[in-house]
């Protein structure tokens, strides 16, 4: 289907298909168009196109609806082009996204309602997570952002974030969250470097790397500290979470302040990729591989080469909760 005009209770309808079913119909009194995935609704001077199941609905080129409504299940719009090339805005409280290509003759200018994701053919945006990042406590949400620098060194994406809140608010502790993300990056060892054999040295000295960026680990006094704190039964995931306390411990310390700094950098980078742009690379890998090349381009005194590795103008994605 490529256009619709609806003026003074005529609509002009424009078809195009593979089925042969194509051209222009110009109809009087008509309320609804039925095919076997939507139905077209007119009222007025605006059209809704409303999809009949939930799943994708990719975007075709040229639509003019008024606009485009999903189901009360999970929809995804699809788009052709890469992120970087549309215009989007989003109110959670109406959900409603417009998204317009600034190429023409692609995908158009749509208002989507009821769409829970955008898909690009580079990104997709998860337009739930930043309602849901801001249902728990700020603390909570930087602690658990700071999870992802401490076992996989990268940012989150707008997906995985999202579901470590739900666990949060579902009853895990940020502790049993440490707990799981530590048994994750065992299962992703060669990406993460943690391994279930390695001894409690091997691992202060990783995270040390991560979280603090000391990239020759722990020095004498800190390593022999938090082995005995390893030896008297803390968890690993425990210690990851207390390690992070006191790296924010240094922050104007005039000889590690830049720790404070480095990790407080990332964590901003963190929120503008998860939550403020919502983002995910289209497959898990590149959420991995991607996220961590955006986490390394950031340093204590700047996150600019960060932000331009993810390609994407913040004021182009403008999500609203409101």
């Amino acid at each position: 289907m490529a256009s619709i005009q609806t003026l003074g209770g005529t609509t002009t309808l424009t078809l195009q298909s593979t089925d042969g079913i194509s051209g222009t119909k110009t109809c009087t009194g008509v309320i609804s168009y039925q095919f076997t995935d939507a139905i077209l609704q007119l009222a007025a001077d605006i059209a809704t196109l409303n999809t009949r199941k939930a799943g994708n609905f990719f975007v075709g080129q040229g639509l003019g609806f008024g606009r485009i409504a999903g189901t009360a299940g999970t929809d995804t719009a699809v788009f052709t082009g890469i992120l970087a090339d549309y215009t989007i805005s989003f109110s959670s409280t109406k959900q409603l996204a417009t998204v317009s290509d600034t190429s023409l003759g692609r995908n158009g200018s749509n208002a989507l309602v009821n769409f829970e994701r955008l898909q690009f053919s580079d990104l997709s945006i998860n337009l739930s997570t930043p309602v849901i990042a801001s249902s728990i406590a700020k603390p909570n949400l930087t602690r658990i952002e700071e999870l992802y620098v401490a076992f996989f060194n990268r940012v989150p994406d707008a997906d995985g974030l999202a579901y470590w809140v739900q666990q949060f608010k579902g009853g895990q502790t940020i502790n049993q969250i440490a707990a799981l993300f530590y048994d994750i990056g065992i299962q992703y060892s060669t990406l993460t470097g943690f391994s279930a054999s390695m001894n409690n040295t091997d691992f202060i000295n990783l995270v040390y790397k991560n979280v603090l960026g000391r990239k020759d680990g722990a020095d004498a006094d800190g390593l022999k500290y938090w082995n005995a704190e390893l030896g008297a039964g803390v968890q690993r995931g425990q210690l990851v979470s207390t390690i992070l306390d006191a790296a924010h411990t240094f922050k104007n310390d005039a000889t590690y302040g830049w720790v404070a700094n480095l990790l407080d950098n990332k964590i901003a980078l963190a929120q503008i990729f998860a939550v403020n742009l919502a983002l995910n690379y289209n497959t898990p890998g590149e959420s991995i591989t991607q996220g961590m090349k955006i986490a390394a381009a950031v340093t204590p005194t700047d996150i600019q080469a960060a932000i331009q590795l993810i390609g994407v103008h913040a004021d182009s994605v403008l999500l609203y909760q409101s």
